[in-house]
């Protein structure tokens, strides 16, 4: 799935298996996986100046993922195509990145509080940076969560053990997910745990008495998005 293992400096990041795509739509209060297997069918690589074009191409949900080297600095151009047809109420591509490899955030868009689908105002265009946490709502007062989903967003830069991990949004990908956004106890949803996400799709937030689809237009689950592209920028700085 076109996976990434990037070493620097003598460090790697422990940004890995991605980009995959990631599909989820909701049975009452959990969402489960709906992407299905997706297998390999081309690869290739060629020059293109002074850069390295590396292309793969499959079969299931993620059609196609090139990677550019050596044309843009220090940085990394990733571009993706996926296509899914169905009922879904989280969409996107993802990389691994482990709770114990965040240390803080710091992005430009809008925030600091982490939005769904059906809760989407009340965020500051702004430059924030939040720290770590991983907060149970309603039995601890941290906030503004470290975990979540994070609108119109232009890039967005997270520490790590071992440097600093930037990701630029070159083609308006409307959100990105940190994890697994946890909520009450006993949880009134249950989210999916999605490492780094770059997401068209994000889910909606249910009530202690009702599930998203009784709560209103934007509550209800998109059908037929069809194609999707995304372009990224990422670079490592290592420590």
């Amino acid at each position: 799935m076109g996976n990434l293992a990037w070493r620097r400096g003598g460090r790697q990041l422990t940004l890995t298996n991605g980009p995959r795509a990631v599909a989820f739509r909701r049975e009452q209060r959990v969402h489960v996986p709906v992407a299905g297997p997706v297998a390999l069918t081309s690869f290739d690589w060629r020059r293109d100046g002074g850069a390295v074009v590396v292309e793969a191409r499959y079969q299931g949900v993620l059609r196609r993922v090139t990677w550019r080297v050596g044309s843009d600095g220090d940085g990394v151009r990733l571009d993706y195509e996926y296509a899914y047809d169905g009922a879904v109420d989280l969409l996107g591509v993802s990389f691994d990145l482990p709770d114990a490899s965040m240390r803080s955030k710091r992005w430009l868009g809008r925030g600091p509080y982490r939005v769904y689908r059906n809760r989407l105002e009340g965020g500051l265009l702004d430059l924030h940076e939040v720290a770590y946490n991983d907060p149970v709502p309603g039995q601890s007062a941290t906030y503004p969560e470290f975990k979540g989903y994070f609108g119109d967003w232009r890039w967005l830069q997270i520490e790590t053990p071992e440097g600093l991990v930037t990701v630029e949004n070159r083609s308006g990908i409307p959100y990105f997910g940190l994890g697994g956004p946890r909520d009450g106890q006993p949880p009134m949803m249950a989210f999916p745990e999605t490492g780094l996400a770059f997401l068209d799709v994000i889910p909606a937030q249910g009530s202690k008495f009702d599930l998203p689809d009784e709560l209103g237009p934007q509550s209800q689950t998109p059908r037929g998005l069809g194609v999707r592209r995304g372009g990224l920028t990422l670079r490592f700085a290592p420590r």
